[in-house]
């Protein structure tokens, strides 16, 4: 229902609903006004460490921008208000140190900026609640935009210190191929038929390459056109 109503569709029973647990609603706005948020994410555990918080905040920010659009021409503070609690939701969403959090974190702004730029279009936003939402936006456009390049380079120490530690031994290779697979993971039938012959020493060479791709992104993320810098290194 959520999904359906991206396209600013509010049926009336929903409608209803929000403003029904508005206790709710200010609950997770003062939520997202934490410096930081804990979600006891088990790094250790590799590509097999659960983010479930992910899902929760990609739904809680459509239900906030959802509320926002109910209150339109009512109440502009509080829409100007529940799309800042958006902005910093995404932000919280970023400091998964993980690259999927900064992709989700970037998704939620993004459900803010559209519906502000509608509001902005068409003049129904006052300065001050111009700047309760610009104001937000300070917590996501810093140096490191969505915490991108503190995700990689985490991202990088956790992927490379796993792998070396968990797949050991003659049988390394296809320890990892199986647990790909068990992931999900989309691989081709000739790079892992090459992972199954690799024992522990193969595959932590193969990640200490990996590794070096890793510092190559990181170098280009900093450059002045990482861009063109990004797309260099992939010709």
């Amino acid at each position: 229902e959520l999904d359906a109503m991206d396209r600013g569709e509010l049926p009336e029973q929903y409608s209803e609903q929000l403003a029904g647990n508005q206790e709710a609603i200010a609950d997770l706005i003062t939520a997202t006004k934490l410096e930081r948020c804990d979600f006891g994410t088990q790094y250790e555990k590799g590509i097999g460490a659960l983010l479930p918080q992910l899902a929760v905040m990609r739904s809680s920010a459509k239900l906030l921008v959802n509320d926002a659009r109910r209150l339109k021409g009512e109440d502009m503070d509080a829409v100007a208000e529940r799309l800042a609690a958006t902005i910093r939701l995404g932000e919280h969403a970023s400091r998964s140190s993980i690259v999927i959090g900064s992709l989700v974190g970037v998704a939620i702004v993004d459900l803010a900026r559209v519906e502000t730029l509608k509001l902005l279009e068409a003049n129904q936003l006052s300065a001050e609640q111009a700047g309760t939402i610009n104001k937000a936006l300070d917590r996501v456009l810093t140096d490191d935009p969505f915490h991108t390049l503190d995700s990689i380079e985490t991202e990088r120490v956790l992927m490379v210190s796993w792998i070396k530690g968990e797949f050991r031994g003659e049988s390394a290779g296809r320890e990892l191929v199986k647990l790909m697979q068990s992931a999900g993971a989309d691989g081709q039938d000739d790079v892992e038929w090459k992972l199954n012959r690799l024992n522990g020493e193969q595959v932590a060479e193969l990640v200490d390459r990996m590794s070096a791709g890793y510092d190559a992104l990181i170098e280009a993320w900093q450059a002045d056109d990482p861009a063109a810098e990004i797309a260099g290194g992939e010709r």
